[in-house]
């Protein structure tokens, strides 16, 4: 179904992946994200996750990504999502604190 190319990430209830649909032409690029079902019924956060998928299946932005389909086993639910090359939300935070930063030592500056 799925080729993994490689890890994209991990958090505290799920990894996401670089995947291909095989035999797809053209070849298209998806993350996959794979959540764990037993720790998010331990950790109760089965409302979270569904509210996630429900808000992802529902949104139409170009800033939010999009939400393919959703599919599960016995031991994870998997979203397949839009790949969003070089967009993580973390990294992003990330730059705009430092540019934060510049642009305060700049102006502080005598």
């Amino acid at each position: 179904m799925f080729e993994v190319v490689r890890k994209l990430g991990e958090g505290s209830y799920a990894k996401v992946f670089l995947v291909r649909k095989k035999g797809e032409v053209p070849e298209e690029l998806y993350a996959l994200k794979q959540v764990d079902k037993l720790l998010i019924m331990k950790h109760d956060k089965v409302d979270s996750v569904h509210r996630e998928r429900d808000i992802l299946m529902i949104a139409r932005h170009p800033n939010i990504v999009h939400l393919d389909c959703t599919f599960s086993d016995d031991q994870n639910l998997y979203y397949l999502l839009e790949y969003a090359e070089n967009r993580s939300l973390s990294d992003l935070l990330k730059a705009i604190s430092k540019i934060d930063s510049l642009i305060v030592n700049r102006t502080s500056s005598p």
